[in-house]
């Protein structure tokens, strides 16, 4: 920006000069840290760390344009993953970095294998999940129609069907399995008895 000095002096003249003062950009960066991933559960620390500052910073950490924290550390617990934002501001220019928290389910959900059984016959299956106790709710459905809400299914089957099992954890994110039920064609049979022969009298 430029800068003009005026000097009078003791008769009344003015002497006049102007300069420029060049301001170099702000060197300021801050690191937000590497991304972590976890449960709905955890607890998570974010620490913002400048470098190249001039006099004091300030941190600013928000989270879809809301902002969260002032602080260069602080803890965080998202529902769902989650991009966090850190601007931090001396008194020469701010700079900002991002970090990414995701999160996981809760359980793992083992694969159902596919079955097959008789037709009409009744079967039970108990799927197998990590940690029961992480399970919010279950959803057994037959093309979107639902089945059950059981932490197992007991059902029978007159044709092949296709089943989808939801398993919901305390997080709220949902694991997915799909198993196919093959029934065997039936074995039904009928006779409808022997040929007969006669003459037409026979059935007056």
């Amino acid at each position: 920006f430029p800068v003009t000095i005026i000097v009078t002096d003791l008769c009344g003249a003015v002497l006049q000069d102007e300069f420029m003062i060049t301001v170099a950009p702000s060197a300021l960066s801050v690191s937000a840290g590497d991304n972590q991933s976890g449960s709905c559960v955890d607890l998570f620390t974010l620490e913002a760390i400048a470098s190249d500052a001039v006099g004091a910073v300030t941190y600013t950490w928000s989270e879809n344009g809301n902002a969260v924290a002032s602080d260069a550390i602080t803890q965080v617990q998202p529902s769902q993953t989650t991009i966090y934002t850190v601007v931090a501001e001396d008194l020469c220019g701010t700079s900002q970095a991002e970090v990414e928290i995701q999160i996981l389910p809760l359980l793992s959900l083992e694969e159902v294998a596919d079955i097959s059984v008789g037709c009409a016959e009744e079967f039970t299956i108990v799927p197998s999940v990590s940690d029961p106790a992480d399970v919010l709710s279950y959803a057994w459905l037959e093309g979107g129609n639902p089945l059950s809400a059981s932490s197992e299914l007991t059902t029978s089957f007159t044709q092949s069907s296709t089943v989808t099992l939801e398993v919901t954890d305390l997080c709220g994110a949902v694991l997915q399995d799909e198993f196919m039920i093959t029934v065997a064609p039936s074995a039904l049979s009928v006779s409808a008895g022997n040929n007969q022969s006669g003459c037409y009298r026979d059935w007056e």
